[in-house]
């Protein structure tokens, strides 16, 4: 979530209506430490800098510089809910083994925080309601959870990495139904779609120039294929330069995008490209030395100094990324608005940087959740709510917490 610092221009300046513009070259870097919003009025003067227009049945979008864009929000001081924490029974306290860290907002208000290999639900002002799961094969049983999310009715499903099993919860959260879809992939990240179907991404052959194929497709509830909604050429796999593929499940929608454009392409669930979402922003190219000052993800134990920078000019010159990749993650709030991610390279503490689009599809303005003062005390975004972003935090015992802070327009 946090980049390399490598800020090589950094630059604030006033919008006409009193706001901030971030404008810097190396985007990722750019550090703010304020987020002023913009309300209804700001909103609408973003949106109507965006153009529509039909290309053979397909909406495209087309907006402005989002890097460029008016910081639009800010976070609230007082959290909307807060779980976690110590507990005088040990049992009940959030794990800070959770390889997965996943939590939701439900539309009746409820949180659902998955935790290891059980899902612990919690009401709006932080109460402990119960706990499904645990570790295990059987039914209502987890081996190894990566992912939840909710569908019509608060219907909670769960999906199980190792074994390809969906588990289905029910309104009150109780374990209702188990199936295997298995050859088809991993269902991950947000997956449901609101008449309960579901999209799972797999790995397809790579091309004859070495680029990565990813496929989504679109799930029934007793695992079979229903159909294939896109194919992602995700380019080629660069270790150093990680660029992530997005497959976001929301209503009846699939949101895709690959890294490798500034765009985001909307698919119904049956496979029809519906629109097209575009910002005015450029690719940045990737120089040697840049690469060169990556963080490498692995060292061998033991290793001098010298030895450490002669491997990252070693793995510099093995990458292969030409760009930087053109977003993190992209995640969709319950009101229909996506988020799109700025993407860092990871190793400092850094603002992390949204940007909102409304459900049409038009740029409404930035979110910058300001830096940590340290890494433990950094804030991980899970899922955005109504209003609100959930963060994964620690507190100064060293305790999990998720926590729901508001996302405040100006007024």
């Amino acid at each position: 979530m946090f980049g390399d610092g490598r800020i090589t221009r950094v630059q604030f300046d006033l919008s006409s209506d009193g706001g901030w513009v971030v404008k810097s070259r190396h985007f990722r870097r750019a550090v703010l430490f304020t987020a002023l919003t913009a309300g209804a009025a700001r909103s609408e003067a973003v949106a109507q800098t965006s153009r529509i227009r039909d290309s053979v049945g397909i909406r495209i979008v087309e907006n402005s510089s989002r890097m460029n864009a008016p910081v639009a929000f800010t976070l609230g001081a007082k959290p909307n809910t807060d779980v976690g924490g110590l507990d005088a029974d040990p049992e009940k306290e959030l794990s800070s083994r959770a390889g997965y860290p996943r939590a939701i907002r439900l539309n009746d208000g409820r949180l659902a925080v998955l935790d290891v290999t059980r899902i612990q639900f919690f009401d709006q002002s932080g109460k402990r309601l119960g706990v499904t799961g645990r570790s295990g094969g059987g039914p209502g049983e987890f081996t190894d959870p990566v992912a939840l999310c909710r569908t019509r009715g608060d219907t909670v499903l769960v999906s199980d990495g190792q074994t390809r099993r969906l588990a289905v919860l029910g309104k009150s959260g109780e374990f209702v139904s188990q199936t295997t879809f298995p050859g088809h992939g991993s269902a991950e990240n947000t997956f449901c779609l609101e008449d309960g179907t579901f999209i799972t991404t797999e790995s397809l052959p790579k091309t004859a120039a070495g680029e990565s194929v990813r496929r989504v497709n679109h799930m029934g509830r007793d695992g079979a294929v229903l159909n294939q909604v896109t194919d992602i050429n995700t380019g080629i796999f660069d270790m150093l330069v990680i660029r992530e593929t997005s497959t976001v499940a929301w209503g009846n929608s699939v949101f895709v995008g690959d890294g490798q454009r500034h765009e985001v392409r909307v698919f119904s669930a049956l496979g029809k490209l519906q629109s097209v979402i575009r910002t005015d922003d450029k690719l940045e190219s990737v120089s040697r030395s840049e690469l060169e000052k990556m963080p490498v993800k692995f060292y061998r134990a033991g290793m001098t100094e010298a030895e450490r920078r002669a491997d990252a000019q070693r793995v510099a010159a093995q990458s292969k990324a030409k760009t930087w990749p053109t977003f993190g993650r992209l995640l969709v709030d319950l009101s229909g608005r996506l988020w799109m991610q700025d993407w860092t390279a990871g190793g400092k503490l850094e603002p992390d940087n949204w940007t909102a689009f409304d459900a049409t599809g038009k740029l409404i303005g930035r979110l910058v959740i300001p830096a940590p003062e340290s890494k433990e005390k950094s804030m991980l975004v899970v899922s955005f709510g109504r209003d609100e972003v959930i963060v994964k935090r620690s507190d100064d015992d060293g305790a999990l917490h998720y926590t729901a802070y508001p996302i405040i327009p100006k007024k």
